[in-house]
């Protein structure tokens, strides 16, 4: 089916509800076929749809046996469609805090290697807005830890820039701190 549709996006569009309402199926066999024709099936103008999709289910009550494989491919979809990196890192972000046990190091890694820019020339605002971002979403009570992980290094990588835009350094440390003590000595 995937390459009867590959790329042809009107029978992509055609299918894609049809094969989402699947995700949903009691059978898990149903469920398993169904992400991975939409793994498949993605494609640069679907890709944004299915990512939010696959997150928004992500979010939901998911079967342990599909859990693992569903975060690995929104994960990978979302890079390697990734026109633009902050939806890319928004998608992550999302996807750390729904799902953060699932999130292998090879993720999390990922994301950091794509803010920090690979040694090419940094992007001071795609960095900006992910240390930002990451600020935002440690600033609750309860976080996934590779968040902290992620959010720690960011934070204290690109402090300098969220000074500049008007967070206090005490803030700073004060939300990174909140969440030391209750994170592994391993992370």
């Amino acid at each position: 089916m995937c390459k009867l549709v590959h790329n042809n996006e009107e029978l992509i569009e055609k299918h894609l509800s049809t094969i989402l309402k699947s995700l949903k199926s009691s059978d898990i066999s149903i469920k398993r076929r169904a992400l991975d024709l939409l793994y498949l099936m993605c494609t640069q103008t679907t890709a944004k749809r299915i990512v939010d999709e696959l997150l928004g289910y992500a979010e939901e009550k998911v079967d342990l046996v599909i859990k693992e494989e569903l975060v690995l491919k929104i994960a990978i979809l979302a890079e390697k469609f990734a026109d633009d990196l902050i939806w890319y890192i928004d998608s992550v972000i999302k996807l750390i805090s729904s799902s953060g046990d699932f999130v292998t190091d090879d993720i999390w890694f990922r994301i950091i290697q794509m803010i920090v820019g690979f040694g090419k020339e940094p992007n001071s605002q795609l960095q900006k807005y992910a240390a930002l971002k990451l600020f935002n979403s440690i600033n609750i009570p309860h976080v996934h830890e590779n968040l902290i992980k992620i959010a720690a290094f960011v934070i204290s990588e690109y402090a300098p820039l969220l000074v500049e835009s008007g967070k206090e350094p005490q803030k700073l440390f004060d939300v990174i701190n909140r969440h030391f003590s209750l994170s592994s000595e391993k992370g």
